[in-house]
């Protein structure tokens, strides 16, 4: 589904197999997702960027997706929960 939505440039370097195995990483790393935290926004130009806490049982993190101008996701990241 995730496939879908990112834009082109995203889609030339990103497969289904390639964010499975992300997700596989994370999970391994940082054992179950026990919640999701309440998501926010932040504009950037014409960008914008949606920051999700996530809530693994290791520890804390912010996922982070940019949507380009036409609705595409753009860009797509975790970071320490400390940083944004």
């Amino acid at each position: 589904e995730v496939i879908e939505q990112l834009n082109d440039d995203m889609r030339a370097v990103h497969s289904p197999e390639l964010l499975a195995r992300g997700r596989a990483a994370m999970a391994s790393h940082f054992g179950r997702l026990e919640r999701i935290g309440e998501p926010y926004a932040r504009q950037a130009g014409d960008e914008t960027l949606i920051i999700v806490p996530l809530h693994y049982e290791a520890g804390d993190v912010r996922g982070m997706v940019r949507f380009g101008h036409d609705g595409k996701i753009a860009g797509m990241a975790i970071r320490p929960a400390s940083s944004t």
